[in-house]
């Protein structure tokens, strides 16, 4: 399922970001990810166990955008979140990670843009565990011609919905 909400300014976005609670912790660095690397999400469960009442487990990804608005509003900044699922079910409480490959992938990859990755269990949807926010460096042909980028149909592209 892909979704996204439009919200004013970035003052929304930081409550938006610190009012979840937050249970285990993801493991690993979000520093020098690079377009199209791999990079293995591990989870600490040890100190905060993920409740059993909360599996399959699933990873989202998001990107975040922040951009101008035009609608004559007079607030002057917006930001935009896109959030895709990117795992099939967790079912394993000895299962505490996950491959992500092809990064940004299902996301598309934005110079400007945040990405973060959410532990989320199945109950609710509330986020165990959050990733801090990180950007993620160029793809190959960011400066090369535009015969060298990949093809994109428009059934495999993003769109954001507005709420």
């Amino acid at each position: 399922m892909t979704f996204a909400c439009w919200l004013p300014g970035l003052t929304s976005l930081a409550v938006l970001l610190s009012t979840t609670l937050v249970t285990a912790e993801f493991t690993n660095s979000f520093t020098s990810l690079s377009y199209g690397s791999a990079v293995r999400l591990t989870w600490d469960t040890t100190t905060a166990p993920v409740p059993p009442g909360s599996y399959p487990l699933f990873i989202s990804a998001q990107l975040i955008v922040k951009g101008d608005n035009d609608d004559g509003t007079g607030d002057a900044e917006t930001v935009t979140a896109y959030r895709m699922n990117i795992t099939t079910a967790i079912d394993s409480s000895s299962n505490s990670a996950f491959k992500w490959t092809g990064i940004p992938s299902p996301l598309r990859w934005l110079p400007e843009g945040l990405y973060q990755v959410e532990l989320h269990g199945s109950a609710d949807g509330t986020p165990l565990a959050k990733s801090p926010l990180f950007k993620v460096g160029q793809p190959p042909y960011a400066s090369d011609s535009e015969e060298s980028k990949p093809s994109t149909s428009s059934g495999n592209e993003v769109r954001p919905l507005f709420l």
